[in-house]
């Protein structure tokens, strides 16, 4: 009986190994299905991977829900999907995907973590942040819970978290989960991955916006030193990071520092992204550095540029757009030349009354500098015209 038993445990043992070795020479439709998919992707053609992830999904459906290869599947496809602007499919795999996995792993397997945060970002890319939060908070859970707190894993959700708080302007949050991902990247020894430098460019974001230059402008140089030493120092991201680096100094007057760090950001930019707003600040900011050191032949195609990119994305009467035109009136006027100069104070003036009323601060400012230079250029009767639209005021706007 137990060499029966024996031979019988030998055959199923070589029946196993027989099949192993079998799919191992020949992958199943879906294995192929799914090798082909990743392939297609990684190389940017989402068209292909959508189809053969299609396919391997097909194939999955075979197997039943309490096989791993279908939430494989779901997941792979959604995230082409989503790539691909189709965020309404996207979301309904995922979901499917969640519960089976829930339902055949538990809720709280580190699988059903990467499908949660997969939804998660998802929601995010949509600007959907309630529905984001309470997901990437539960993945967080699942992966202290399964890896540990200092986890590198748990790192990158506190990461995603905090993009999620800074963009719902929760910056107190956003800093609170950026400085905890610091913590457990250096604890792991990993000072210098792309992602570390990110959060510290984030991080230094808020710092900046708050005033708080000393904290900021260490960061900015650290993300930037990083993407430097790791080859990638010509993206839109370091680009961003020059910028505000750059607006660190011109606050604080610092022009010829601020000067290098926005040419270079722009280099960037004009490759990348030659007709952004984001160029368009830059510009505004490079025309400024020049402006106040006299080199007005230099600033003035830097601000008819931005402007041309505010008008074209912005529309001709935005309150970003006078912002523009104020700084080219300026301009002509430091040079000395008042009919340049003139339509574009009085442009200033309407763009901002149009978009503020009549009685706002930034208003009366606006045409009392414009009334200063007709009178200085001897157009007293239209100067002392606006002067009285000043006066004549409420006195709680003055």
């Amino acid at each position: 009986m137990g060499t029966e038993k024996n031979l019988l445990r030998s055959i199923g043992t070589f029946c196993l190994c027989f099949w192993a070795l079998t799919a191992f020479a020949h992958p199943s439709a879906w294995d192929e299905a799914m090798s082909a998919g990743q392939t297609a992707r990684q190389r940017g053609d989402y068209s292909e991977a959508e189809k053969q992830f299609s396919s391997a999904l097909r194939e999955a459906e075979g197997f039943g829900d309490t096989d791993s290869r279908l939430p494989a599947s779901l997941n792979s496809l959604a995230g082409v999907l989503r790539i691909s602007g189709k965020d309404v499919e996207a979301e309904r795999l995922y979901q499917r995907a969640l519960k089976l996995q829930e339902c055949s792993l538990g809720i709280n397997h580190p699988e059903v973590a990467k499908t949660a945060n997969n939804l998660a970002v998802l929601y995010y890319d949509s600007a959907k942040y309630a529905q984001a939060e309470p997901l990437y908070k539960r993945a967080m859970a699942i992966w202290e819970d399964t890896l540990g707190t200092e986890h590198p894993r748990v790192a990158t959700a506190a990461y995603d978290l905090g993009m999620l708080y800074q963009d719902e302007g929760k910056n107190d949050e956003a800093e609170s989960s950026y400085n905890r991902a610091l913590a457990i990247w250096e604890k792991n020894g990993e000072p210098e991955n792309g992602e570390v430098a990110g959060t510290l460019r984030r991080l230094g974001d808020i710092y900046r916006a708050h005033g708080r230059y000393v904290e900021a402008e260490p960061l900015y140089r650290g993300a930037l030193a990083i993407w430097e030493k790791n080859g990638s120092p010509q993206t839109t991201e370091v680009a961003a990071t020059l910028s505000h680096l750059g607006d660190i100094y011109w606050d604080r007057s610092g022009y010829l520092d601020a000067e290098p760090l926005y040419t270079h950001a722009l280099k960037i930019w004009t490759r990348e992204q030659a007709e952004s707003l984001d160029v368009a600040t830059v510009l505004g900011r490079l025309g400024d550095v020049y402006r106040t050191q006299a080199r007005y032949t230099e600033a003035e195609p830097l601000y008819l540029h931005a402007l041309a990119i505010k008008e074209k994305h912005l529309g001709p009467a935005n309150l970003d757009v006078a912002t523009t035109v104020s700084s080219l009136a300026l301009l002509y006027n430091c040079e000395g030349n008042f009919p340049e100069a003139e339509p574009f104070y009085k442009r200033a003036v309407e763009i901002r009354e149009r978009n503020l009323g009549p009685n706002h601060p930034d208003v009366l400012q606006s045409r009392q500098v414009y009334a200063e230079l007709l009178r200085l250029h001897g157009s007293k009767e239209q100067a002392k015209k606006i002067d009285s639209q000043v006066e004549n005021a409420p006195a709680s706007t003055l």
